[in-house]
């Protein structure tokens, strides 16, 4: 599932690429950026559309997003990682599969991402293990996974009021990256 989606996304963004063409002309030299990446893990994901993937979560009322800072257990939507065939340097000890979320749009206190592109004010979202235990972000978080065996993780998205009283509707878009590792 992850190899067919992994080529079509490959597919549409070699085409995207032939599409979005620019000519700089008169041009002496240039900068080429690579990206890439080294883990010590692999692991096979299945969710509602393969590795990338959306929640969207049921909206919330102002009066439900309350007048204090933080979670906000309405309508709060559980997200499921399907993990399997998840494999380990083979140098190293049998160890633990951990997850790590991380994100471009991460509050200073680590606690939710901020709406930064969205146009409601004062509400994020924040990632949590039962719609009120917020997991921290940028710490590898244990899954209790040791060998291959197919495991489903199952975390929330939950709505986050950060601006206390300071809050207005408007749609909240933000977006979390996802890293396996054997700690």
């Amino acid at each position: 599932m992850f190899k067919k989606t992994l080529l079509a996304a490959m597919v549409l963004a070699t085409a995207g690429s032939a599409i979005a063409e620019t000519t700089d002309t008169n041009v002496a030299g240039g900068n080429i950026t690579f990206y890439g990446s080294v883990t010590d893990t692999t692991c096979n994901i299945t969710t509602n559309s393969g590795a990338d993937f959306t929640v969207t979560l049921d909206p919330i009322t102002t009066t439900q997003a309350g007048e204090s800072v933080g979670v906000v257990a309405d309508n709060a939507k559980q997200f499921t990682m399907k993990v399997s065939g998840c494999k380990q340097n083979a140098t190293k000890a049998e160890k633990t599969l951990k997850i790590t979320f991380g994100s471009a749009d991460i509050s200073d206190d680590e606690k939710y991402m901020v709406n930064n592109t969205g146009t409601s004010k004062g509400v994020g979202i924040t990632i949590t293990k039962d719609k009120s235990a917020i997991i921290d972000f940028n710490t590898a978080i244990d899954t209790a996974v040791t060998g291959e065996e197919e495991t489903e993780l199952k975390y929330f998205a939950n709505y986050y009021n950060y601006g206390g009283k300071e809050i207005s509707a408007g749609n909240v878009t933000t977006a979390a990256q996802y890293t396996f590792s054997y700690e």
